[in-house]
């Protein structure tokens, strides 16, 4: 416990990562339409109060709102409203403390949960956790660099979408890519919520005196939940209804870190506490040290892909550039610099206290591993749950019209909205009834898309962007410039490495090491 405090003191970005003297600083405005950042439910009530129809609708284009609050068009690209707004509505441009906030509200959600078992799947030694805090440092800061790189290429390009500045500076026959990853990485995304939906209500419904034993179990939870609850949201004709729980899912992991944090503490999971028998001998603590068990092991990269898929809000970056008030690059890196030191020093602690409470046996979702028993445990399934379930539709509707964008289907009717909905909902339900391990479905995504959303397409457009303007003339190439493009090079080369590794040791480990 002392290694995670020491560890998680030392969580601070290093300005040096954040600051750029490349004159990358091209300011670009443009009369694009917007629908508000959201993480799950995280939607204004100003913004949805007037919304009649699916906000799909509500435009020319397009849009939908996806994980992390990106708002994809019907061409897949992910748009930033007029420049000194807020909103669309006129308002002034965000401070620096507002975009911060809503910048932790785009980051920190229930994916964290899976931490611990990404420690867990390379070692039982209690100081593991000590590389595992290094990786969460690291990775945030490079996630944090490659955030504001987005931003900076938008700029350069005079564009307004992270997908229209792969097809100006890259080419339009491979456009597709961008919108396609962040498709199905809202596909994983809905996959991994529907699980936790699965494990949380079927825990707190198995618990319940007279609550129906076969309603109360894991696939029919699936069934009946999808069914009754969240095809319902999912055809809403207005998200109005869903506002007034926009701060749940924050809220929800906040008090759930606190409960963690309590239990380690008060030790009512270690042998002789009070619910240490009440689990099954699989959930118990397994804490080994010495040689019995490695600091480090190749399953160390199912953490690292977790990672990715936890700091990921990267199709944000033009938006919250674009709404900052007076905005700059330096300050934009404020914003991020705050935001991603308070999620990476989140992160590192509900990951060391899940951790260091249940080691090598720590869960996917790592509330699995509490008993039913434990009042303040229910109360964090439900708190997650329903934050869940109420933001589902405004995560599912970014895989709804994504894939219909990518099909081609620029103005579908209601019946081919209903239909796809249908299905859509149909195939995310059977996977969460067969992939019981949330923290898979977060590895391998964050190994495939999230490494491609996160590293390799930034730095492949910015390689591509300043090979252009240095051709035209417009950048001149200083040794910064040059060190930056190879910089970059490596973050491509890193960005693959991960996604090639993070997979197969994810599947390994969920199919075959088990």
């Amino acid at each position: 416990m002392k290694a995670t405090a020491a560890a998680t003191a030392m969580l601070l970005l290093p300005q040096a990562a954040l600051s750029h003297s490349s004159p990358l600083y091209t300011s670009f405005s443009g009369p694009r339409a917007h629908f508000p950042a959201t993480f799950l439910a995280t939607v204004p009530s100003h913004t949805l109060s007037n919304t009649k129809r699916p906000p799909i609708l509500n435009q020319r284009r397009r849009v939908a709102v996806i994980r992390g609050g990106a708002a994809v068009t019907a061409e897949g690209s992910f748009q930033v409203p007029p420049a000194g707004t807020e909103s669309g509505d006129g308002n002034k441009g965000s401070s620096v403390s507002t975009a911060t906030f809503n910048l932790i509200k785009n980051i920190l959600g229930a994916g964290v949960l899976s931490l611990p078992s990404g420690v867990g799947a390379f070692s039982s030694n209690p100081m593991a956790l000590v590389p595992a805090v290094a990786l969460t440092m690291g990775m945030g800061s490079l996630s944090a660099y490659c955030f504001t790189l987005i931003a900076r290429v938008c700029a350069l390009n005079k564009v307004e979408t992270y997908g229209e500045a792969w097809e100006k500076s890259v080419g339009k026959k491979t456009a597709w890519m961008v919108p396609a990853a962040c498709t199905f990485k809202t596909f994983c995304a809905c996959t991994a919520f529907s699980i936790i939906i699965a494990d949380s209500f079927s825990s707190l419904f198995g618990a319940t005196p007279g609550f129906p034993a076969l309603l109360a179990q894991r696939t029919n939870v699936i069934v009946w939940m999808t069914s009754l609850v969240l095809l319902p949201l999912c055809m809403l004709k207005s998200f109005a209804p869903l506002a007034p729980f926009s701060l749940l899912g924050i809220l929800g992991t906040v008090f759930t870190g606190a409960v963690i944090a309590l239990r380690l503490l008060d030790g009512s999971y270690a042998p002789g506490g009070q619910f240490h028998e009440a689990i099954a001998a699989s959930l118990r603590p397994s804490l080994l040290s010495g040689s019995s068990s490695p600091l480090l092991s190749p399953m160390v990269f199912v953490l690292v892909s977790m990672l990715s898929t936890s700091f990921i809000a990267h199709y944000n970056a033009p938006k919250f550039y674009t709404e900052l008030e007076n905005r700059s690059i330096p300050k934009l890196n404020k914003v991020v610099q705050n935001s991603f030191n308070f999620c990476t020093a989140a992160f590192a602690f509900i990951m060391g206290c899940g951790y260091l409470t249940f080691g090598g046996a720590s869960q996917g979702l790592i509330l699995n591993n509490y008993a039913e028993q434990d009042v303040l445990a229910k109360m964090c399934r439900l708190a997650i749950g329903a934050s869940i379930v109420f933001g589902y539709p405004l995560t599912f509707v970014g895989i709804r019209d994504g894939v219909l964008s990518l099909l081609g289907r620029k103005a579908p009717s209601t019946r081919t909205q209903t239909v796809t909905t249908l299905v859509l909902l149909a195939v995310v339900s059977t996977l969460a009834v067969f992939l019981r391990d949330v923290g898979f479905v977060v590895s391998l995504g964050g190994a495939l898309l999230g490494s491609c959303i996160i590293y390799i397409f930034p730095a492949i457009i910015f390689i591509k962007t300043m090979a252009q303007k240095v051709a035209t003339g417009e950048v001149v190439e200083t040794p910064a410039v040059k060190r930056e493009v190879l910089l970059n090079k490596g973050i491509t080369a890193l960005g693959v490495l991960l996604a090639i590794i993070g997979a197969t040791v994810s599947v390994l480990k969920a199919f075959i090491l088990k």
